[in-house]
């Protein structure tokens, strides 16, 4: 296609809403205009980072950084502090599916999800969770429980090993609550948790000192448990969570 065969952007439908620009800003934003046209870069999803499309483009990040601005003034593009810069356009794709709408889709929730949420999240699920098993576990479901504490009990430095061990103990907690929405809830919050993006930098967070401190948290949510003390059951949750948070923080800035 050349660039008189190529469908006009709407900064050049109407110019009398056209912002003053650099002609180099203009270019690009055309050519991620069709880029997002063609579904390369499709509703909801996530375009790459500045840096990326500086080098693929060969200009500065300062130029690219005001081609995404020009595009969010045209309704295009939205950026999400902490998430990256995301497609909201849902005009009409390439040739040949003209008549067509493009699938919604929304981001991954991995993707726009901030560890200020997780924490929050957890923050509001956790004690909660704690309660209910205090009154609901089972015996069964104890010895579950502590069969995973019993191999967490046993890491001294597998960063990878203990993380996937905490999520089974923290997963094994809920479903002793049987409470179905809430086991699901929950279950959403460590998949996001499993991304890989995620799953870095928890597993670099987990240092000998931070996995020694962690077993020590969870067996005295167990303990807790094992005597079916609510109370203690729950500030020993809040306790843990307020341990830990810093993972998320620190980790992934």
């Amino acid at each position: 296609m050349t660039d008189k065969d190529a469908p006009l952007a709407p900064w050049e439908e109407d110019d009398a809403t056209h912002p003053f620009v650099k002609q180099e800003v203009k270019l690009l934003a055309k050519d991620l205009f069709l880029r997002i046209r063609s579904g390369k870069y499709p509703y909801g999803t996530r375009i790459p980072a500045e840096r990326n499309l500086a080098e693929e483009l060969g200009t500065s990040r300062a130029t690219i950084r005001q081609v995404l601005a020009f595009l969010e003034g045209f309704d295009m593009l939205s950026k999400r502090i902490g998430s990256g810069t995301f497609v909201i356009w849902r005009g009409a794709v390439a040739a040949g599916a003209r008549d067509e709408e493009p699938a919604e889709k929304e981001p991954p929730l991995a993707d726009v999800v901030s560890p200020f949420e997780i924490n929050i999240t957890r923050a509001i699920f956790e004690p909660e969770i704690a309660r209910l098993a205090a009154i609901y576990m089972s015996y069964r479901d104890q010895t579950a429980l502590g069969a995973v504490l019993q191999q967490l009990d046993e890491i001294v430095t597998e960063a990878g090993r203990f993380a996937d061990l905490e999520r089974a103990f923290f997963m094994t907690l809920c479903e002793g609550t049987h409470n179905a929405l809430l086991i699901a809830m929950y279950r959403i919050m460590h998949d996001i948790r499993q991304q890989p993006q995620w799953y870095v930098n928890k597993t670099r967070s987990l240092t000998p000192a931070r996995i020694k401190e962690a077993k020590q948290g969870l067996r005295s949510i167990y303990a807790a448990l094992e005597r079916r003390n609510i109370e203690s059951a729950v500030e020993c949750m809040r306790l843990y969570i307020s341990n830990m948070q810093e993972e998320l923080i620190y980790t992934s800035s």
